[in-house]
């Protein structure tokens, strides 16, 4: 019994060191978001789904694989949602109460202290 108990504890040991050596992860995903706009671009929305394909003309300068894969992990990291669009089989990216933090021109933005405490220097 203390030899599974002893596994079970390095296991867990394990999973916070690798959670430590990654965590950086969460934050670069979300700096990338904020410098993309993506939070101001959902709130426009209104509420309403946008897809990929409309996310990914609107920003621009982010190829639609690379920005499905950013919105893939925000989404797992409750950053973001992804919803039903109406009359559709397909669906949309919504904003979360989360997300309206990151919004850089509301008074109670998070995105500022974000963007500073992901700077290279605060990582480095």
């Amino acid at each position: 019994m203390a030899q599974i108990r002893n596994e079970q504890e390095d296991v867990e040991a394990q999973i916070d060191i690798w959670k430590l050596v990654f965590g950086f992860v969460d934050m670069a995903g979300v700096r990338c978001a904020i410098e993309l706009d993506i939070p101001k671009i959902l709130e426009n929305q209104a509420g309403r789904p946008i897809t990929l394909s409309d996310l990914s003309s609107v920003v621009g300068s982010c190829s639609p694989t690379s920005l499905q894969r950013l919105m893939r992990f925000l989404v797992h990291r409750r950053i973001f949602d992804k919803n039903p669009i109406k009359n559709s089989k397909s669906k949309g990216y919504v904003q979360t109460r989360l997300s309206s933090l990151l919004i850089k021109i509301v008074d109670r933005s998070l995105a500022a202290m974000v963007m500073m405490q992901s700077s290279l220097l605060e990582l480095s």
